[in-house]
């Protein structure tokens, strides 16, 4: 690996931002997630309740044409399980009712309110699949972001060891020189090109100094 400080620099950078994309690209795929979860929940349930509680109005208000256009819609939006059955049953019901089967308009509400119901609770079950997702999304970014910070913090640590670990040992040298240990020498295997270089300038002269 290049001893160039700037080296280092450049790759702290680098996995900051590959790790800052990570985290971006993660937060756009939750939300493209949960959005459609919601979107989902408008166009299909809310679409059914609004058709059964017409429905129920309109028996309320004797509209037989109201009552069958909104069943239509409700027809038209078949999307849970079982809500096929319950359709079918609002339909026969109903034909009795407006046929002149009085007795039949409580049954006939009843049946339109179990639609309705079905759709809620499909409503309320996709409600709470996506404050999950979107709960296990907030924990998995953070988990990210922490580890984005740790992974920076590591670097700039080994950094930080690379560059200052040589400049003590070049301290230490003119220290220990200063006190009369004119033998030791400056190493720096792992110090930088212009740490290294002015640690060998400095053995030059030390050792120019011995023989003088």
């Amino acid at each position: 690996m290049s001893r160039d400080p700037k080296s280092y620099f450049r790759l702290i950078s680098n996995i900051t931002i590959a790790i800052n994309l990570l985290v971006g690209i993660s937060a756009i795929f939750l939300v493209e997630r949960i959005v459609p979860a919601i979107d989902e929940i408008l166009q299909e349930n809310v679409f059914s309740v609004q058709a059964s509680m017409a429905m129920q109005v309109s028996i309320s208000e004797e509209d037989q044409k109201k009552f069958w256009e909104s069943f239509d819609k409700a027809k038209s939006n078949i999307t849970l399980k079982g809500e096929k059955e319950i359709v079918e049953e609002v339909k026969s019901l109903a034909e009795q009712y407006w046929a002149g089967a009085s007795e039949m308009k409580v049954e006939t509400i009843k049946k339109v309110g179990e639609l309705s119901s079905v759709n809620l609770r499909a409503m309320d079950q996709k409600d709470e699949e996506a404050r999950f997702l979107g709960l296990a999304g907030a924990w998995a970014l953070g988990f990210l972001v922490m580890i984005s910070i740790a992974l920076q913090l590591i670097a700039r640590g080994r950094m930080l060891i690379r560059l200052m670990d040589p400049i003590s040992e070049l301290i230490s040298v003119l220290e220990g020189y200063h006190k009369g240990n004119r033998l030791r020498r400056f190493v720096g295997t792992d110090a930088t090109n212009e740490v290294k270089n002015g640690g060998m300038l400095l053995n030059k002269i030390l050792d120019r100094d011995m023989r003088g």
